[in-house]
């Protein structure tokens, strides 16, 4: 078998290349990257500046049953910092309603939204427990999709 991995083990892998998301959008070296982890949906940006953007998602429920959809907009900075070059691990956090993303190179963004969501955090580095059988970092990358599928810690 080549470098491929199943779709299962994907979502255990960090973010390295900006490979997963939906109607996604990066800086111009993929450094700090945001997607979308649903499907079914209308998703449109507009820039007010070069660092001032607006994103409009409409989601509809195009089954005849009801039922209720959760958004998860995913923030994400691609995995430079495990490369062994010096690169410093930025940082995101949740500060005043809204997540902070700081970068050593691109510098602060805020990403804000409408309504009160619950903010979910984790690194993103490889899930080397179920990868590798080996110790890692307690809240890998697949730690929220865990929390939301199966209500674990994210």
């Amino acid at each position: 078998m080549g470098p491929y991995v199943t779709h299962d083990q994907a979502r255990s892998y960090a973010y390295r290349w900006s490979e997963d998301g939906l109607a996604g959008i990066c800086d111009a070296q993929q450094r700090l990257c945001l997607a979308f982890a649903f499907w079914i949906v209308d998703v449109v940006y507009a820039k007010a500046a070069p660092d001032d953007i607006c994103v409009r998602l409409v989601a509809r429920n195009r089954s005849g049953a009801p039922a209720s959809l959760d958004v998860l907009p995913t923030l994400w900075f691609r995995n430079t910092w495990r490369w062994g070059d010096g690169t410093a691990k930025p940082l995101l956090r949740h500060e005043d309603g809204a997540i902070a993303a700081e970068h050593e190179t691109l510098g602060r963004y805020l990403l804000c939204g409408d309504g009160a969501p619950e903010p979910l955090f984790c690194d993103n580095e490889p899930n080397a427990r179920r990868l590798w059988n080996e110790a890692g970092p307690p809240f890998p990358k697949d730690g929220i999709g865990d929390h939301v599928v199966h209500g674990g810690r994210p």
